[in-house]
């Protein structure tokens, strides 16, 4: 069970480095400060799984570090029951000149599991990671497809109420992946609660029961996945219409006599409405043209 009411958090920016010793000294600021989120709400049931959508610099990655206690909020209040885990950012927790199974130690220890629950689990972790004889090599040998197949076997093996995915799982190959998304279906089954973040829109439809939007920090929009990705995908076809008609290159695509020219070019999403269509969606193309 997970409750978020009104979470936000800011950071301070600075320009130089100097400027945080500028600030203690002269007891002003010499910073701005950028709410990274605002005023976020939400509620996570057991066995439910949530999907997050959002450009990059939305809040995603905040929204986690904040779930999983990587950082603490500014206002708003946080309510969790049990123990979540999560793979966030590639190699998050990890040691890279200890080897693997030096690793699977640390690194359960630091998701809360006890000395005795990683070492009953610990040959289970590395048969599901796949790495063979490389779990006695040093993690800074690994290729990132690596350092991700052990991140997610030991996340997953600690056996929380919440598991938290990011963006990390989109390093792995193609088997792998499946691999993980059968896992994740498997603990959902058995009641465990997911919050899935990814820009791979097909797999937030299948994973999930629910989604949620956010845009510059706020939530934009929540329910089901199907509604959310066609949100999402109208803030997209915004942003692509916006930076379009900014462009001074509109004129490089003209071509032949102009005895006709294609004032307007659209195409539209039956569902979503906007011009990033989802696989099996109908569209419209619309074209407004000029006979001179």
């Amino acid at each position: 069970m997970i409750r978020v009411a009104n979470l936000t958090k800011r950071f301070r920016l600075y320009q130089r480095p100097s400027d945080r010793l500028r600030e203690v000294i002269w007891r002003r600021p010499f910073h701005r400060t950028h709410a990274a989120l605002k005023h976020v709400s939400f509620e996570l049931e057991a066995g439910q799984a949530l999907g997050v959508l959002g450009r990059n610099g939305a809040g995603k990655s905040t929204l986690l570090k904040l779930l999983t206690g990587v950082l603490q909020p500014d206002e708003g209040e946080l309510s969790l029951e049990g123990r979540i885990t999560g793979l966030l950012e590639l190699g998050t927790g990890f040691d890279y000149d200890l080897n693997g199974v030096q690793n699977i130690l640390t690194n359960g220890l630091l998701l809360g599991m006890t000395r005795a629950e990683i070492a009953e689990r610990q040959e289970a972790i590395i048969a599901f990671s796949e790495l063979g004889a490389f779990i006695d090599d040093p993690v800074r040998t690994y290729s990132s497809g690596m350092v991700m197949r052990l991140a997610f076997s030991i996340a997953i093996h600690a056996e929380p109420t919440c598991f938290v995915v990011d963006e990390a799982l989109a390093v792995g190959d193609a088997h792998f992946q499946q691999k993980c998304i059968r896992r994740i279906r498997e603990f959902r089954q058995r009641g465990g609660s997911i919050i899935f973040v990814s820009h791979d829109l097909n797999a937030v439809k299948m994973l999930c029961d629910r989604a949620l939007v956010l845009e510059l920090g706020e939530k934009a929009f929540e329910g089901t996945p199907e509604d959310a990705v066609n949100h999402y995908n109208r803030i997209i076809a915004a942003e692509d219409d916006r930076v379009a008609a900014e462009s001074p290159e509109r004129e490089q695509y003209s071509f032949r006599n102009h005895r006709v020219e294609i004032l307007e070019a659209r195409v539209l999403g039956t569902s979503s409405g906007g011009n990033v269509v989802a696989a099996g969606e109908e569209l419209r193309v619309s074209l407004r043209c000029r006979a001179n």
